[in-house]
């Protein structure tokens, strides 16, 4: 006959009751803090919700507008879907397992500056800097500040000083904010990835 001790009982039934309420809670901040487009303004299932594409140079700008909430969701990237806009801030996508804690970028040529100069204008615009797990909060994002990158032409960013360089090219990204400005997506919550 098997025997439960009576504390391994009651530690097993409070990790159980602990798990149970877990799962509505994640529900509710999911709810609370979710995006339109993980809310699925952009989601084919939707037919009511009407969306225009506009690209320019090597980036695309996309406006999903739900008619019946009056939801507008934006979202402005490279054609390639390596660079994408949010919170005032262009994100940079390296491996997704890469550590750019390091990383130094350069604009046209310029002076190198590390991507950790701009962290406290980041951390004040909202940009979401710790999307990962702890040991890669980042999950191979380069950000910098979108009012750096409006007079340039071309960003070269270096991840980790052993890793390869890649530029990107900005032909089209000021011209599609504006629009996007333009076409109400404003305020910056309503740009998403």
């Amino acid at each position: 006959m098997l025997k439960i001790c009576p504390d391994s009982a009651r530690r097993h039934q409070a990790a159980l009751r602990a798990f149970k309420m877990l799962i509505p809670a994640t529900a509710l901040v999911a709810s609370l803090f979710g995006t339109p487009a993980r809310s699925g303004l952009f989601s084919p299932r939707h037919p009511q919700v009407t969306s225009e594409v506009t690209r320019m140079g090597e980036w695309r700008l996309d406006i999903a507008r739900d008619p019946f909430t009056g939801r507008i969701a934006c979202r402005l990237r490279s054609a390639d879907h390596h660079a994408f806009y949010r919170s005032g801030a262009v994100g940079f996508r390296f491996k997704r397992k890469s550590d750019v804690t390091e990383a130094v970028y350069r604009l046209d040529g310029n002076a190198p500056r590390p991507f950790r100069n701009d962290l406290p204008d980041l951390i004040d615009r909202g940009v979401p800097l710790d999307r990962g797990p702890i040991g890669n909060a980042d999950e191979g994002i380069v950000w910098v500040p979108y009012e750096r990158l409006a007079e340039a032409n071309r960003i070269t960013i270096e991840p980790r000083r052993d890793q390869p360089r890649r530029s990107f090219h900005f032909r089209g990204l000021t011209a599609l904010h504006d629009i996007a400005i333009e076409r109400g997506c404003h305020p910056e919550s309503r740009f998403i990835e």
